[in-house]
């Protein structure tokens, strides 16, 4: 069984997403994409290997998309660290 910690960084991006969310959608579809994102940063605790390597994002790893944004994480021996959420369109390169 894998532990899941969410970074810091991943903390303040959920944040933002969550009220930007609320700002141009509601209440309602903010607690909706909130609950989305618990799922997959659940998702990735039950089948850690569900996301993919990308060539913007460091080799040790792992994206899974989902909506308009990617979890970003890696795994270090029973440890799952959610590093980012990030908006499909962005640099990536940049953030890491």
């Amino acid at each position: 069984m894998y532990e899941l910690r969410v970074t810091q960084s991943a903390i303040q991006d959920i944040t933002e997403i969550l009220i930007y969310t609320l700002l141009e959608f509601g209440e309602n579809q903010s607690k909706k994409y909130e609950n989305q994102i618990d799922e997959h940063i659940r998702s990735i605790g039950i089948n850690p290997f569900i996301g993919h390597s990308r060539i913007d994002i460091p080799k040790e790893c792992l994206a899974l998309p989902f909506g308009g944004h990617v979890l970003v994480y890696k795994i270090e021996n029973s440890t799952i660290f959610i590093l980012r959420v990030l908006n499909q369109r962005m640099d990536f390169l940049n953030l890491f």
